[in-house]
């Protein structure tokens, strides 16, 4: 027992910390050895020999990596197990002589002796109980801990004799196809954007530097074809967005990947990078029946669909920027608002609620300034009347409406739905018909005018209609399938400032 209390694991937590910094740097050195093997473009008798001997170099590595990992998960384990262990014996102890008892410890064995009998007559007979209680979590205590040092010497002992199954470590690198396994990193990314769907499915599989090169590659590709010519009309131009565009969509669905894209992209560049933000959109439309912006647009979009996980402060730049920016329209006719960009992007499931309600309700203070300023005609969205449009990316047709992409998706994701609902509705119970009358919520259900493009406003008001639906019954989501469980609900976040709602509660735009 005394032997129990003098152990520190608070030394075993410091060899583990030392060691995973260890295993770090075998890590990044695999990765090197992975990055320099020859390509398979190496032909002949002395190219295969010197791919060998990296194989074998990368096994090496691996092996060592697998025996660090069996050190650092027993180290961890053992220091967790005997900190808890001798929390409990303090515990123990602290009860038992706060009783008036004595403890007296020889070897494992753990002996109490009540109070003398002038103190304690009558109480130890009750206290007895909980002594014996109390003494159990001390041999169990100790047991524990004892079986914990027995783990640890058994995992050094492993380690020391070379008996380490390195299947663990070296399981992600076989599930490569042999294929995969002999290209070296450039020859990797450069098939993962020719053919996407060979290299995606095994994207958790890949190396460090191997999804690091790819996540780069995706986002510089993303950013270079946005900056195409000023008539990109060619085949050419087609088929090249076409290929980022089915590339980004394989991997959108690998959560490291995506996020790395988003982060590099940033707010900003993500919204830059859309080409309907680029005023000869339409005709790339046209230059093959691939559709490359309609495909491009939808990848963007499986890009975003990060749920929860979508950075808020992330989420907050990119609706700032997109309010804040105006691109050149497809036809040459006015300008085109970045929240106009934004919204069909919001289509769909997956949006985070942060996300799609700040989005929802820039559109309406945006528009409702608009109105405002120019005496409710003509509509922010199409103030000149043209039929063009930011949406290419199948769904509902929003035209040039960004609320309605917004809208979709806030019908797949119950808890936004609710929350931009709420705050759109006027404050306190039992509102009377003025208070209600002069509110957002009326400005949405009543007087909006709905842009009458690509397929007229009927789909802004089927939109609205299933984000209502979805707000007063979030239980049931957005097309439920017999025997879906309903969701938590979510709590709801706060209302936009009275500032932020005064200052579009004015003008109507009737």
């Amino acid at each position: 027992m005394s032997a129990v209390l003098g152990w520190r694991p608070d030394l075993l937590v410091a060899a583990a910390n030392a060691l995973a910094s260890a295993r770090s740097q075998l890590t990044a050195i695999d990765g090197d050895v992975e990055a320099a093997r020859p390509p398979g473009s190496w032909q002949g008798e002395a190219a295969e020999a010197a791919r060998a001997r990296f194989r074998a170099l990368d096994a090496d590595y691996l092996d060592h990596v697998a025996e660090v990992t069996v050190v650092v998960e027993a180290l961890d384990e053992a220091a967790a197990t005997i900190q808890r262990a001798l929390r409990d014996i303090d515990t123990a102890l602290a009860a038992i002589r706060g009783r008036g008892w004595s403890v007296v410890i020889v070897g494992d064995a753990v002996t109490c002796t009540p109070p003398p009998a002038s103190d304690g007559d009558l109480l130890a007979p009750l206290d007895r109980p909980a002594i014996t209680e109390l003494t159990t979590q001390i041999t169990d205590a100790i047991a524990a801990a004892r079986d914990a040092d027995a783990a640890l010497a058994a995992a050094l002992s492993t380690v020391a004799s070379g008996e380490v199954d390195t299947t663990a470590q070296s399981a992600p690198r076989a599930a490569l196809p042999p294929e995969l396994r002999a290209l070296a990193t450039p020859e990797l990314v450069e098939l993962a954007l020719a053919d996407p769907e060979a290299v995606a499915p095994y994207a958790n599989f890949l190396t460090t530097a191997q999804r690091e090169a790819i996540t780069a590659r995706l986002t510089s590709e993303n950013l270079a074809i946005a900056q195409l010519g000023a008539e990109p009309v060619t085949e050419a131009d087609g088929q090249r967005v076409l290929r980022i565009a089915h590339a980004t969509a394989a991997f959108a669905g690998d959560p490291g990947i995506a996020a790395g894209v988003l982060e590099q992209l940033g707010p900003e560049g993500f919204l830059d990078a859309q080409l309907t933000a680029q005023p000869w959109s339409t005709s790339l439309g046209d230059v093959t029946a691939g559709d490359p912006v309609g495909a491009h647009q939808s990848a963007m979009r499986a890009l975003l669909a990060r749920g929860d996980a979508l950075d808020p402060a992330w989420a907050d730049r990119l609706v700032a920027h997109a309010g804040a920016t105006t691109y050149g329209a497809p036809d040459g006719s006015a300008g085109v608002n970045g929240l106009q960009v934004l919204g069909p992007l919001l289509a769909g499931e997956g949006h985070a609620q942060h996300l799609l309600t700040a989005a929802g309700g820039a559109i309406l203070d945006h528009e409702r300034a608009v109105l405002a300023a120019n005496g409710g005609e003509p509509h922010p969205w199409s103030p000149d009347g043209s039929t063009w449009r930011t949406e290419y990316g199948g769904g509902r047709g929003t035209g040039a409406d960004p609320l309605v992409g917004v809208l979709d998706g806030m019908a797949r994701t119950p808890e936004a739905a609710t929350a931009f609902i709420l705050d759109l509705a006027p404050e306190g119970e039992g509102t009377d018909f003025a208070t209600y009358d002069s509110s957002e919520l009326a400005y949405l259900l009543k007087d909006r005018a709905w842009p009458d493009e690509s397929g007229g406003s009927l789909v802004g008001h089927e939109a609205l209609r299933d984000t209502l639906a979805a707000a007063v019954t979030p239980d049931a989501g957005y097309a439920p399938g017999p025997g879906d469980a309903p969701a938590p609900p979510a709590p709801a976040p706060p209302r936009r400032s009275s500032a932020s709602r005064a200052a579009t509660s004015t003008t109507w735009g009737r």
